[in-house]
């Protein structure tokens, strides 16, 4: 694998665009891999086609989550690949899925419907039916782990530091923590690729203002009961990643009284 080609390798809805985003900027000759999934690839295909979201955008990714696959497994001893991956507040996390896969078309039509709770509450309810319990730890376990060999679950994290650098036969692997990322983005990248001109660029994804208002008063006026919060915290990937007062900031930020 060249020097210049990185894999951004990460679970869906954790802030990965901003990394990409940045890296382009810091390291205009590099090339950069975006990929979701690397290991059992026809399951995973066989599962899309099935599904309501099935697109032709799908089966490319998928197509090009095979070549990188057969290049890791065709790569010669000697050499390793650049793996950067991210972590994100769990309840974060599953309002970010949550609003990718409902249709909002109808809510961003009207500016008017904005001013109405009941569109508001009417999200609340239904995000608090469908919700998915799912901290991401299984996409380490079923991803990460057969196609790198690194269980992050028994290696240590800094929860202070946001970000920490493993190695394995393959790779050199980076994983922040989103949450930080404007605290530590400097250094893990300087540290990890060299660079010395890393400026963190962020990227605006509810650029359409009625979306943007939608997203915010969705999350002001979402509470979860303690029960839920004591059910998502007390996951693996929040008590490896996350420090007990990281923790107590976000059961505070999604459980308001």
């Amino acid at each position: 694998m060249p020097q210049d080609t990185i894999l951004v390798f990460q679970m869906g809805k954790v802030g990965s665009k901003t990394v990409i985003n940045s890296l382009e900027q810091a390291l205009p000759g590099a090339t950069i891999h975006h990929l979701h999934f690397l290991h059992e690839l026809d399951n995973i295909e066989k599962h899309i086609r099935k599904s309501w979201f099935f697109s032709e955008a799908q089966m490319e990714h998928l197509a090009h989550c095979r070549e990188i696959r057969k290049q890791i497994e065709d790569m010669p001893s000697e050499q390793r690949w650049k793996v950067i991956t991210l972590v994100r507040d769990p309840v974060a996390k599953m309002i970010s899925a949550f609003f990718y896969n409902i249709d909002l078309n109808k809510a961003k039509s009207s500016y008017r419907l904005l001013r109405k709770r009941k569109v508001i509450r009417d999200l609340v309810r239904q995000f608090l039916e469908t919700v998915d319990i799912n901290d991401g730890a299984g996409w380490f376990d079923h991803q990460l782990q057969p196609v790198f060999g690194l269980d992050v679950f028994t290696e240590p994290f800094p929860a202070k530091r946001g970000y920490h650098i493993y190695n394995t036969d393959k790779a050199d692997i980076l994983l922040l923590k989103l949450e930080q990322l404007n605290q530590c983005a400097g250094e893990a990248f300087h540290t990890f690729l060299g660079s010395e001109n890393f400026t963190l660029t962020n990227v605006n994804k509810a650029q359409d203002a009625s979306y943007a208002t939608i997203y915010k008063k969705f999350k002001e006026n979402l509470n979860l009961a303690p029960e839920l919060l004591d059910q998502i915290y007390s996951a693996r990937l929040p008590k490896k990643f996350y420090s007990e007062q990281e923790i107590e900031a976000f059961r505070r930020k999604w459980g308001k009284a």
